[in-house]
């Protein structure tokens, strides 16, 4: 029998890595086949970038590549980049974000572990300040009132100096189009929902054919990885809490709101399903290296991040702030961990 305390560690680093990576699979699938693959080419992209920016790196830190890479970290922000930014954005957006991800927001800390933002989200808030226009359109495909697509429109999209610009010739030019580049649901409903209606504004949505059929899509992504999210709570890779208080607080509060505001607000169901809403609760905020300890420290953090997100969401510049949400949420983790501690064994508290 043992008379002391030992620490069981389940998990290493790298196969918590494999199993969050294996989470992400069905709402990448999911995301993949609604916009024909074309996320797939910018998970290459960034998988590629991520992986050669690493290696430079840690050759320039002189630092051993082999054990480091091991722990699949970078692939992590890789994968996040890549599946966060619109799925025909130009290569060099993508790209960029990567970079601003791992020198900026990983490697001038001191690399893994010792980061106090989340990498990737560090990246994709500066692609959304500094490039607001590439990152506010989704492109729905056109096969839902079409028939056919081409792969090559795909690589051409991606590839060309401008995709928004590129889809607009080609509409022009050809007559018809693969897809339609428009603003997503929760843009669409941030600008036209200040707006006296005299319906509810979640059917605003409906007035807009291809938002809503974004809308359709984004639901259908926002499950799947929901579901990668129970599965990596079931493996005991993540903590409960924060997901699920991130997920209640943004329920309630927007429910309590929008109960009063029905034409003005936009209901939890919304919320909920459009957006990076599960993505971001379940494999943004989680993160281990950026969140509290203790907890009842973690119900906190996920409370500030659903507060923080349905007040971007509603009064803020950005339809969609899981990133500055979970950047200031970070910022204040050191605060959360003085205030909320947790009793030491053995010694008496003051």
């Amino acid at each position: 029998m043992f008379t002391f305390p030992y620490i069981y560690k389940k998990y290493d680093t790298n196969q918590i890595m494999i199993y969050v990576i294996i989470a992400m699979f069905p709402g990448i699938l999911v995301k993949s086949y609604y916009d024909h693959f074309s996320t797939l080419i910018q998970l290459t992209i960034s998988l590629v970038s991520v992986s050669i920016l690493e290696i430079l790196i840690l050759k320039l830190k002189k630092k051993k590549i082999k054990n480091i890479l091991q722990d699949f970290s970078f692939i992590i922000t890789g994968i996040l980049i890549g599946i966060s930014i619109p799925s025909f954005s130009s290569w060099w957006i993508n790209v960029l974000g990567i970079f601003f991800s791992i020198v900026f927001a990983k490697e001038i800390y001191g690399g893994l572990g010792k980061n106090i933002f989340n990498p990737a989200m560090v990246g994709y808030a500066m692609l959304l300040i500094s490039f607001p226009d590439f990152m506010s359109y989704s492109i729905i495909p056109y096969k839902y009132i079409s028939e056919d697509i081409h792969f090559s429109n795909i690589i051409s999209s991606i590839f060309s100096n401008n995709s928004i610009d590129f889809w607009k010739h080609f509409e022009q030019s050809i007559g018809k189009i693969d897809f339609v580049t428009q603003p997503t649901p929760l843009n669409y409903l941030k600008t036209y929902g200040n707006q006296d209606q005299s319906f509810f504004l979640d059917y605003l949505i409906k007035k807009n054919k291809y938002c809503f059929l974004n809308f359709l899509i984004s639901k259908k992504i926002n499950i799947a990885f929901f579901l990668g999210g129970l599965f990596l709570i079931y493996k005991k890779i993540i903590n409960w809490r924060i997901p699920f208080s991130f997920l209640i607080t943004i329920t309630m509060i927007s429910g309590i709101n929008w109960f009063f505001f029905q034409e003005k607000l936009i209901s939890p169901y919304v919320h909920l399903f459009s957006g990076s809403t599960m993505l971001g609760a379940f494999f943004v905020a989680t993160d281990p290296v950026t969140t509290c300890c203790t907890n009842f420290g973690k119900i906190v953090f996920g409370v500030i991040i659903g507060l923080l997100e349905w007040m971007i969401r509603t009064f803020g510049g950005y339809s969609d702030a899981i990133a500055f949400s979970v950047l200031i949420a970070n910022m204040l983790v050191p605060l959360l961990e003085h205030y909320v501690r947790c009793n030491v064994y053995g010694v008496k508290n003051d």
